[in-house]
């Protein structure tokens, strides 16, 4: 993500644009640490971190070589919808992270923030590229297909290492929390959809008082 903005920020002539992808990189590069410091503690518990960022990792490359900068800053924009809408619901379903640790909670809450902060950054510098409707659709499907794969794949390894693969018990909340209406797709597909349509901005959709909130519980 911040290699496909910085290499598009080049080429801007627009000061807001310009000033605003200044602060997606920045974030996102906080987010990567942060990512790190996080999967360090996740394999101190005895899960196999690097196996399980393998898969990701291989995206990431097969990405680069094969999309051009326009195709990617595409991909970016529908990545960038996906976690607005998930930090979104993250703030307003608190059903979600039920139970969590404190700490695992305030670091998702503020990733939440952060993410809603910069929802239109990506989406504007691809429509700044000259990026179009079609692309843009056809993105978004391809960001769908690798979200998806990513959560079968660690959430299964996660059930494997648990010993609940297998388990009755696993498959009713997984397919609870995942498809149920007021689980993570049957809330997030309004706001997915609104992606297809032509006019769609980032914009359209109003998280002011969900960051006000946090931030007010956040001083």
């Amino acid at each position: 993500f911040v290699e496909t903005a910085a290499s598009a920020r080049e080429n801007l002539d627009d000061p807001v644009l310009r000033r605003q992808s200044a602060g997606f990189i920045a974030q996102e590069s906080v987010h990567s640490n942060q990512h790190r410091q996080y999967n360090d503690e996740v394999a101190k518990l005895g899960y196999n971190v690097p196996f399980l960022e393998h898969a990701v990792v291989v995206q990431i490359k097969a990405t680069r070589r094969v999309f051009s900068d326009k195709w990617k800053l595409a991909i970016v924009a529908a990545y960038e919808h996906l976690t607005g809408l998930m930090g979104h619901h993250l703030l307003t379903s608190p059903e979600w992270l039920e139970g969590a640790h404190s700490g695992f909670l305030a670091l998702w809450h503020w990733h939440s923030v952060e993410e809603i902060e910069h929802k239109e950054v990506a989406f504007d510098l691809f429509r700044n590229a000259g990026g179009g409707y079609f692309m843009r659709v056809i993105a978004m499907i391809f960001a769908t297909l690798g979200l998806l794969a990513n959560l079968f794949w660690i959430t299964t390894y996660f059930s494997i290492k648990d010993r609940s693969l297998f388990t009755w018990s696993y498959w009713t909340d997984w397919f609870s929390f995942t498809f149920w209406k007021s689980g993570f797709f049957g809330t997030l597909l309004r706001g997915y959809f609104c992606y297809f349509s032509p006019g769609f901005h980032p914009s359209h959709r109003d998280d002011s008082s969900v960051v006000r909130s946090w931030q007010k519980a956040n001083p």
